[in-house]
């Protein structure tokens, strides 16, 4: 008889270890920041949510398209005070400690003040250009408080991000519980001040205008709550201010393009849609992308989650485990939103008329399209972290304007001639290119880096080198 024992032995230690490295990095500490930060992008997307579903139930047509295309231009602006100061931060930021960082993030809060004044003198100088077209609660009505808004939006962002930074995410959490709290509230309270109603239904007091005030003053107290979270990072000498922006343009240049061509991938088809077939149009678009938007806390909950520990991994680590840890990020995040498409497809139709009492039932093939788009983003949310943490913005720069490309080429001329429909597929195709261009250049870039090591470490063990 032969003794297997010593066999079994090793295979149960085997079986011991495999599932207690499972167990670990189910239950480890990543897992376990990325609760918070799925939690605390949950408040702000809910509050966010909430907004576009009361002005869709509630308000006419046109008065949701004015919104829709003020909150894309408020979109582009926060895409590029993220390019320039909050995503170059986040990645720079993330390694430094003491006086370093107390320097670092008040040079970026001078910068993100300056941004935020600029860029709500400008939004309400255009409003005031629309005015003589648009009157009451129109487009003009729309970017005068979309103006106000993008002042102190900016700044709550700006101290949210510091949190991430610090990957102090229960603080972030607890910050935006008070934020939404607020915005939700401010809704809700300014639809039943004017007489809403749920059935028939009445906007009450509810308006684009007015969904941005209440946006601003919601806002201007979490500024103040994240600055008191926030001082102990914040320094007292501006003296490496030059620095700290010469250090976040090198970085963020590329990321302004992204945003830019961004604004071509994507907002450009609500603007399209507006322009050829009228408000209503654009706000098909706008009410479809905000059920999409229910899986904002786990997209971007993951995507501010995983820029600093990109950064971190290869620092401490090596490429080597950045390409194992994007791999296991790219598989989690992927299967999640797969669930996540695949409920959205199925249940398109019930989802829209429960959301918005039948006005935009006719658009459920548009939601299923949108959600595969937002399916191939999500799932390449890890492989741009890798970029970030590589110092390769400018790849990232290359995808979106591949992306962009595509929008105008394919995209533009399927929204003239389909519709809304066309729209949702152009936004796809414009996925999938930027998609593959990230991954294919973050494959690039690691294989390169990890011949580089290895010539390094062959040449300091040859002797006499």
């Amino acid at each position: 008889m032969v003794d297997t024992a010593p066999d079994d032995a090793i295979a149960a230690n085997v079986l011991t270890t495999r599932t207690g490295a499972l167990r670990a990095r189910l239950t480890g500490p990543t897992v376990r920041k990325g609760a918070w930060a799925t939690a605390d992008q949950a408040l702000v997307s809910l509050a966010n949510f909430a907004t576009s579903i009361l002005l869709a139930r509630f308000c006419p047509t046109e008065e949701y398209g004015a919104y829709v295309l003020a909150a894309s231009i408020m979109f582009f602006v926060n895409g590029v005070h993220e390019a320039l100061i909050t995503a170059p931060m986040v990645i720079l930021g993330a390694p430094k400690e003491g006086p370093e960082l107390g320097q670092y993030v008040l040079a970026l809060a001078a910068a993100q003040a300056a941004f935020a004044a600029f860029a709500s003198v400008i939004v309400l100088a255009v409003a005031v250009l629309l005015g003589p077209r648009a009157s009451g609660e129109g487009l003009a009505a729309a970017f005068l408080g979309m103006g106000v808004a993008v002042l102190f939006v900016q700044s709550r962002e700006f101290f949210r991000r510091i949190l991430y930074m610090r990957l102090a995410l229960h603080r972030a959490f607890w910050s935006d519980a008070v934020f939404s709290v607020l915005q939700f509230g401010g809704l809700v309270s300014l639809w039943r001040a004017g007489g809403g109603m749920w059935s028939p239904p009445s906007p009450g007091y509810l308006s684009a205008r007015n969904a941005f005030l209440c946006l601003a003053a919601s806002s201007a107290v979490g500024v103040a709550l994240g600055f008191f979270l926030c001082r102990r990072y914040v320094g007292r000498s501006l003296g490496a201010l030059r620095a700290a922006l010469r250090e976040n343009w090198r970085f963020g240049k590329w990321g302004l393009g992204t945003s830019v061509a961004a604004l071509a991938s994507y907002e450009i088809y609500k603007y399209v849609l507006a322009s050829a077939g009228g408000l209503g149009n654009a706000a098909a678009l706008g009410a479809c992308m905000s059920v999409i938007a229910f899986s904002n806390p786990f997209v971007k909950g993951m995507r501010g989650l995983f820029a600093p520990l990109a950064s971190r991994k290869l620092s401490n680590d090596g490429p080597g485990k950045l390409r194992a840890s994007v791999f296991w990020w790219v598989l989690g995040t992927g299967t999640i939103m797969g669930i996540f498409v695949v409920l959205v497809t199925v249940f398109a139709r019930p989802l829209l008329h429960a959301l918005y009492g039948g006005k935009y039932d006719g658009y459920a093939l548009v939601l299923g399209l949108l959600s595969v788009g937002a399916f191939l983003g999500a799932s390449a949310a890890p492989v741009t972290a890798g970029l970030g943490a590589l110092r390769l913005p400018n790849k990232m720069f290359v995808a979106s304007a591949a992306a962009a490309l595509t929008s105008l080429v394919v995209g533009l001329p399927l929204s003239l001639g389909l519709g809304v429909l066309g729209a949702a597929l152009g936004i796809v195709l414009a996925n999938c290119t930027s998609v593959t261009t990230r991954i294919v250049s973050f494959g690039r870039a690691l294989a390169q880096r990890t011949r580089l090591e290895r010539e390094q470490l062959a040449d300091a063990r040859t002797p006499g080198r």
